[in-house]
């Protein structure tokens, strides 16, 4: 039962969603949710009829577009859902849970797991692409669509929730193209482009509305021989590239500031754009300056072993390996020179440094070329204002590299759904940064809903110099009685050398924690103010935190880390505590040994 207190927070927190969403997108919500709640599970089918007595022509096995389709669906070999469909057991496996049977007649309203975004994937149909490219799966994709059909009657449940109706269509339409089929597999996709045509995701104006634009524009660019595709192309590239434009910053990140819906959204452009170009539909100069620089961006954010860090709500290797996501960069982007285009600006003083200042992060490598250090510093917001659910409260978080090997990380995500675990990984004290009072930086209302949202930014970034320096800060304590504002300041001194110190501002005592968030490894307490870590490979750590105002304690405990869905595994997070009276300046030393260094 919800106490006074929890009510009026749940009801602040749905008015200051609407508030930012605007009124537009608040308007445009209600309209979407009354349609699929209560207008199309009884109007569904007069609403959105199925076409009838139209015979669209496929596409010859020689042409550029089964070329473009055919590359598309060998990228899918490489990622989450490569092997997620076993043909010869008749089962599908998502999010990582038990195979369940998928042989017609399927329970496609099953729920095995409380996550709808387990249906998504369901309904999504995107394990069946890494299939498509053989010819002797017609017969069991036709059967599944047939079964699919019969049992979800269009505008009934989750599978007609756009954004899995979008990713359906899409797989769809490359069945289409790869597999061919007889007619009635055409009307049904073009049955759904009708239905998505007036289901846009425009209130959320994300990675969902990118992904709704590219299937309408692929049902247009695919079925040009039915009457509405023309209309289906145009609204869906107007809108994709629309989107495109105005999601992403000048700088080239995506602004929902999370690794995964950075790549999914990078991916729907660049596969658009090549589909464009095979079917003769030309794509703006301003997207394709959009798309090189979220390639840059990405390239400039890369990890050493080659994958983006885990940021805000991120899943390792989806939607698809970075490495697969780069390759399909070099094909689209070949006229724009992606990769000789993305190196980074190394200083003389050996060290290669990236800033983006729009979105609030910075990269500084020591020795790339030998594997050195990594540090990847995140002074930026959770997201979009108007939808920051995909948003972690880690604001001045970072993650630190060396010898190829994790030190400090950003502990993942694991799932989406409302419960102990969404929450603690989404909260401050399991990321790299500070709590005040042991409060969140932002207070959430929800599995993807806000109340208080902090703000971050990157305040400088001293890089043409010997020692590189970077300072950032944000304002999600500013809700408190006594306002206190963190900025965090971190200096290298060398590669095996870091200083961190953290500002905090205020007038109260306050009770201050840092955290350090480490991947798997032993700690040792050497003294009150000095922790070591020792990792699988040999190298070291060692923290060193100091604070001159108030005594502290130093201390590890158990955390939890997650690379992909419902999987986690132990991991110390390093904790200081402290109370005092603000303002107060806090200075941590980091010092790290690598293999080399202890043999010498």
């Amino acid at each position: 039962m919800l106490t006074m207190k929890t009510a009026k927070f749940k009801l602040r927190a749905v008015w200051l969603t609407a508030r930012r969403a605007g009124w537009r997108r608040s308007l445009w919500r209600l309209n979407r949710r009354l349609r699929l709640r209560l207008l199309n599970p009884y109007l569904g089918r007069r609403l959105y009829p199925l076409p009838q007595n139209l015979a669209p022509a496929s596409w010859a096995e020689d042409s550029p577009v089964v070329a473009c389709l055919t590359t598309l669906a060998q990228l899918r070999q490489t990622g989450p859902h490569a092997h997620a469909w076993n043909i010869e057991a008749e089962t599908v496996a998502l999010l990582n849970q038990p195979p369940v049977p998928l042989a017609a007649p399927v329970a496609w309203q099953a729920r095995p797991i409380d996550d709808p975004l387990w249906s998504f994937q369901l309904h999504g149909w995107e394990w069946a692409w890494p299939v498509l490219t053989n010819a002797a799966q017609r017969a069991a994709v036709w059967a599944l669509w047939q079964d699919w059909l019969a049992q979800n009657p269009i505008g009934r449940g989750l599978a007609w929730e756009p954004y899995p109706t979008s990713r359906r269509i899409v797989v769809w339409l490359a069945a289409w193209g790869l597999l061919k089929g007889d007619g009635r597999f055409a009307l049904a996709i073009a049955q759904q482009a009708n239905y998505l045509r007036h289901h846009l995701e425009r209130d959320l104006d994300n990675n969902h509305l990118i992904a709704n634009a590219k299937a309408l524009a692929w049902a247009g660019l695919l079925l040009p021989d039915l009457p509405q595709a023309n209309r289906w192309r145009s609204l869906g590239l107007k809108w994709l590239w629309q989107s495109l434009l105005e999601q992403v910053r000048p700088d080239g990140g995506h602004v929902e500031n999370s690794s995964s819906y950075h790549l999914a959204v990078w991916q729907d452009g660049l596969e658009t754009a090549l589909l464009c170009e095979a079917c003769n539909e030309a794509v703006p100069d301003a997207v394709w300056d959009v798309l090189q620089r979220m390639g840059e961006f990405a390239w400039a954010l890369r990890r050493p072993d080659g994958r983006l860090p885990l940021l805000n709500d991120s899943i390792e290797d989806e939607p698809l390996p970075s490495a697969a996501i780069f390759a399909l960069a070099d094909k689209t982007l070949e006229q724009a020179n992606f990769i000789s285009r993305t190196g980074g600006a190394v200083a003389p003083h050996g060290y290669e440094a990236h800033v983006f200042k729009d979105t609030g992060y910075a990269v500084i490598r020591y020795r790339p070329e030998n594997n050195g250090t990594y540090l990847f510093f995140d002074a930026g917001d959770l997201g979009p204002a108007h939808c920051p659910g995909h948003g972690h409260a880690d604001t001045l978080s970072f993650e630190l590299w060396s010898q190829g090997e994790a030190l400090i990380v950003d502990p993942g995500t694991y799932q989406y759904p409302a419960g102990k675990w969404r929450g603690y990984f989404r909260g401050t004290a399991v990321h790299s940064t500070a709590t005040i009072d042991g409060l969140n930086q932002s207070s959430f209302a929800g599995p993807f809903r806000l109340a208080d949202m902090a703000q971050g930014h990157l305040l400088s970034a001293a890089l043409n110099q010997p020692e590189p320096e970077i300072m950032g800060e944000h304002n999600g304590y500013g809700r408190l009685a006594d306002p206190v504002i963190h900025q965090r300041h971190i200096r290298f001194h060398n590669a095996t050398h870091i200083t961190i110190t953290d500002l905090f501002t205020g007038s109260e005592t306050h009770q201050i924690a840092l955290f350090f968030h480490l991947s798997p490894s032993q700690t040792n307490l050497e003294r009150k103010n000095v922790i070591q870590a020792v990792y699988p490979s040999g190298t070291q750590l060692k923290l060193q935190v100091n604070n001159n105002a108030a005594a502290g304690s130093l201390s590890a405990t158990r955390g939890w880390m997650s690379r992909t869905w419902y999987s986690r595994e132990p991991s110390p997070i390093i904790v200081f505590k402290a109370k005092a009276k603000l303002p107060v300046t806090i200075t941590t030393q980091i010092t790290i040994s690598d293999k080399e260094t202890l043999d010498g």
